[in-house]
């Protein structure tokens, strides 16, 4: 006996093979890419908001531990731009800039949107300001290419533009760092343990 439930019952059995995956399966298939990277079925709008702005600083981290790229941005401060086209730490007046770094002549700016589930006022905003930041850019960078795109945290998609601009996806991210070999398989692996991690830290407290 469990909580009063015969553990042997063929009812009880019958319904947990049919049910409990079922409602476990719906729980992590969520329309949140957070949760379901993290494979967890409830996640606080605030930890979720503070969750975008550790993953925008953690590729910024990523780019530092690459042996073939030049990080502008960091973790530590964040970066805006001016409208007379420098960069600085003051946000007054300024767009801030999520990822920006260099090789060669090539300059990548990386807006970061976790969710492109955007309504299309919003979904706006965002190309234009990217739209705006990177004619910012061409004029500090006269001499580079200005690579630009929206970077969305899951492994890969089918929306490949949003207003024109350019989505880039965490796979096609991750690896042109060259840090270190990624599948799908593996990014989805760190995503659970990060979610167990999670977990057991909430637990804990």
């Amino acid at each position: 006996m469990r909580w009063g439930v015969q553990m042997n019952s063929v009812i009880y059995e019958t319904m947990k093979s049919r049910v409990v995956p079922g409602i476990i399966g719906a729980a992590t298939k969520s329309t949140s890419p957070i949760k379901r990277w993290l494979q967890v079925s409830t996640l606080p709008q605030p930890v979720s908001i503070v969750f975008g702005r550790l993953y925008e600083e953690t590729m910024n981290d990523l780019i530092e531990q690459s042996v073939e790229y030049e990080v502008i941005t960091n973790s530590s401060e964040k970066t805006y731009i001016t409208p007379d086209c420098q960069l600085t730490n003051v946000s007054k007046g300024n767009k801030d800039v999520d990822v920006l770094f260099r090789k060669g002549n090539v300059i990548y700016y990386r807006e970061v949107k976790c969710n492109l589930s955007l309504d299309s006022e919003k979904s706006k905003v965002t190309a234009q300001k990217v739209q705006n930041i990177s004619s910012r850019l061409k004029i500090l960078f006269p001499d580079c290419e200005i690579n630009f795109a929206i970077l969305n945290m899951d492994w890969d998609g089918k929306k490949t533009n949003m207003h024109d601009v350019r989505i880039e996806y965490a796979g096609e991210f991750i690896n042109r760092l060259g840090i270190e070999d990624m599948s799908k398989q593996n990014y989805l692996n760190i995503g659970q343990q990060l979610g167990r991690d999670y977990r057991e830290g909430i637990d804990a407290r």
